[in-house]
């Protein structure tokens, strides 16, 4: 809605006008819809509907009277909103799409190239001697010429079914032909085809004997295979054994030798560990010893500490009250040469004061003794 604001004249009409234009601005725009990105949308904003257009000339209407009678425009349309639906502007663009093809394919027909027109017979031309020729046969009679015209045409016919009867006989004689040669070709080829099936089932019993003799040599060799497999089997199980004994043999001989040797490491480090514990006993003892002796010297550098303090402060302090004393005395002397000063000064000043206060006064009396004689005068 776009608000006018009249700063110039507040008339009733003018208020009246703003009123009913308003209205019929919001009722417009009411009808309008938000514009979006879907396809319908889009082609609604690029061509325009006549509801567009009249809400396009009344805004203009309105700003041209705002500008008329006030100068100052505010625009006050809400913020459009839309609720965008997946399935609604999927089925609208493929709906405009369709469209749009078909009117392509309608303008493609259209502009197809039109069919040539058919073109008009031409009779030939009739010459006056074309006319004589008629005018005569008019007058002969042409039944013989029909007659004779008819004989003509039975005797091609009769010519033309014989030729086709003979062409007939020579196509089925051809055909027998090839019927027989075909039964020849045929019988040919059934008899290759079983000189084949029977080479074939030669071939393949000897190729079958081969098989099975080569299976058997597969199959015995298989076997001795698997039996110096076994072999090595039992050998290897006999070695892993002998190995197994071995290694136990050697397990308890490494355990008792591990054994003696944690002992004796044991019985080191119990040594070790007593020398360090005495060691480290003596060491604390000393450390404790000189730890009481640093103490001790401490305590004592600490008294000396603080009677050498002591004096220096009882020092300082007889000092600081000499000083005190001394600018004291200094302080007493200046006052008393300023109080003498500030005496002679005021003695001077109330003598002058006395002094121009005594000339004040004659003067006054001096004025009054003069009035009189002034108003004498006057009179």
């Amino acid at each position: 809605m776009k608000l006018v604001v009249n700063l110039l004249a507040d008339t009733e009409e003018g208020v009246c006008e703003e009123q009913a234009l308003s209205a019929t601005d919001d009722k417009k725009l009411k009808s309008c819809f938000p514009p979006t990105k879907t396809p319908q949308h889009n082609n609604v904003l690029r061509l325009g509907t006549p509801e567009d257009k009249v809400v396009k000339d009344m805004s203009d209407e309105m700003q041209k009277l705002a500008l008329e009678m006030t100068g100052i425009h505010t625009f006050g349309y809400k913020a459009m909103l839309h609720q965008a639906d997946p399935v609604t502007d999927m089925l609208l663009s493929r709906q405009q799409v369709g469209k749009d093809v078909q009117g392509d394919i309608s303008h493609f027909h259209t502009q197809k190239p039109s069919p040539k027109k058919p073109l008009r017979p031409r009779f030939p031309m009739i010459t006056a001697e074309h006319r004589l020729i008629d005018h005569c046969h008019a007058g002969i009679n042409l039944e013989v010429s029909h007659i004779i015209e008819r004989g003509h045409r039975a005797r091609e016919r009769d010519v033309m079914h014989r030729k086709r009867a003979e062409h007939v006989v020579q196509a089925r004689a051809r055909r027998k032909e090839a019927r027989e040669h075909r039964d020849v070709f045929i019988e040919g080829c059934r008899e290759k085809v079983l000189l084949r099936r029977e080479q074939e089932q030669v071939e393949l019993q000897d190729t079958l004997l081969r098989l099975k003799a080569r299976q058997n040599q597969e199959i015995q060799l298989v076997k001795e295979r698997y039996a110096l497999f076994l072999e090595r089997k039992k050998l290897q199980r006999e070695e892993q054994a002998k190995v197994d004994d071995l290694c136990c043999r050697h397990i308890s001989l490494c355990k008792v030798i591990a054994s003696q040797s944690t002992r004796e490491w044991r019985n080191i480090m119990l040594q070790e560990r007593q020398s360090l514990t005495t060691s480290i006993r003596a060491h604390a003892a000393r450390q404790k010893k000189r730890v009481q002796k640093y103490f001790e010297h401490r305590k004592q550098f600490n008294k000396e500490s603080a009677r050498r303090y002591q004096k220096t402060l009882e020092t300082y302090k007889e000092t600081l009250h000499n000083n005190l004393m001394r600018a004291a005395k200094v302080r007493a002397a200046r006052i008393k040469a300023s109080n003498v000063k500030t005496a002679a000064r005021i003695s001077l000043v109330l003598e002058k004061t006395h002094i121009n206060l005594k000339e004040s006064l004659n003067e006054k009396h001096s004025d009054i003794s003069q009035t009189p004689q002034i108003a004498e005068d006057n009179r």
